[in-house]
């Protein structure tokens, strides 16, 4: 809101010209947002992630005994986590739901311009769309 506030006052927001967006994918420009994103980090614990650990706990156990196997065991976690994010994004309940946050920032390969995010995103979309017409019509 306090950014809002300073670009009104200073009638950065009144500028209505249409802007050229680009990408400006420079090295220190990296370096710069890699240390913001380090800086800025913060570990996110609640009574789920304290959770979380005891099943894994107990799962190595099961999985040392052979009482279960690691297919079963990864059933078991992704078990955990889709309840838990349930429990936070339909119940509300953040004590003990899975607040996500950042797991798809790894896929980033590339610094592009939002109107090529969203030119690539209905591109993608549209043939998607296309190829199940065609399955359809099979």
């Amino acid at each position: 809101r306090a950014i809002l506030s300073v670009m009104e006052r200073t009638g950065a927001l009144d500028d209505h010209r249409p802007h050229q967006e680009h990408a400006d994918d420079r090295p220190e420009h990296r370096a710069l947002i890699r240390r913001a994103g380090a800086e800025g980090m913060v570990l996110l614990k609640n009574d789920g992630t304290l959770e979380f650990s005891k099943l894994q706990l107990e799962l190595l156990h099961k999985l040392d005994e052979g009482t279960i196997d690691r297919e079963e065991a990864q059933f078991e976690v992704e078990r955990f986590w889709v309840g838990a994010l349930r429990r936070a994004v339909i119940e509300g309940d953040v004590a003990k739901g899975s607040l996500m946050a950042g797991q798809s920032v790894g896929l980033v390969n590339r610094i592009m311009p939002l109107q090529a995010i969203m030119d690539e995103m209905v591109n993608d979309a549209e043939a998607e769309l296309q190829r199940l017409r065609k399955i359809m019509k099979e």
